[in-house]
């Protein structure tokens, strides 16, 4: 019975006392030659990220990206491009930084959403400032034009933001206006 009791203490001690290593889900091999994975992309372009989005419900979770698209190799010549990524290592996301700009090969991917452009560490996606290799493979791509215009490409949500308050605040003073007439008139 002590030989039981001793046994089951070591067990014990095992299970308690041994941390497990930390690990990450995602692994991957070698990224492919930049000719295979301009060819496997959906999309491949550079620019900067101007917007980042991050969602950790089951349902959704991950990374919304936007970029200003400087240049394009592959895709839809677009000036905003949003995709999708992991929110971190673990789920093979790729750590974006608002600010910084990007090589990013985008492959379709319906684990975000149908046919939702995405990418993450597997990919050759790097900082430009990295992606000197890259660059010299891919030569010149279609450089895309800046516009200061208000189209449905450049829209900015924080510029809606102000739009709506000063709207909403100007409908309130012609409101408290016209209420302030007609009560005048009616003294």
């Amino acid at each position: 019975m002590k030989r039981n009791g001793l046994w089951l203490f070591v067990i014990l001690f095992f299970f308690v006392w041994n941390k497990p290593e930390e690990a990450s889900a995602c692994s991957c091999a070698m990224s492919p030659p930049v000719d295979q994975a301009l060819e496997e992309a959906k999309a491949v372009f550079s620019g900067k990220v101007v917007g980042i989005t991050e969602s950790k419900k089951s349902w959704n979770r991950g990374k919304t990206v936007t970029f200003q698209v400087n240049e394009v190799w592959k895709g839809d010549e677009k000036s905003k491009i949003v995709i999708r990524t992991g929110l971190d290592d673990g789920d093979c996301g790729f750590p974006f930084v608002e600010g910084e700009s990007y090589l990013v090969f985008a492959i379709v991917n319906d684990f975000y959403g149908q046919n939702t452009l995405s990418t993450n560490i597997c990919q050759r996606t790097a900082r430009l400032a990295e992606a000197s290799e890259e660059l010299a493979e891919l030569g010149s791509g279609i450089v895309i034009e800046q516009s200061n215009k208000w189209t449905s490409d450049h829209y900015n949500t924080n510029e809606a933001g102000w739009i709506v308050a000063i709207c909403c605040f100007l409908f309130a003073f012609i409101f408290f206006k016209i209420y302030s007439c007609k009560r005048n008139k009616t003294k």
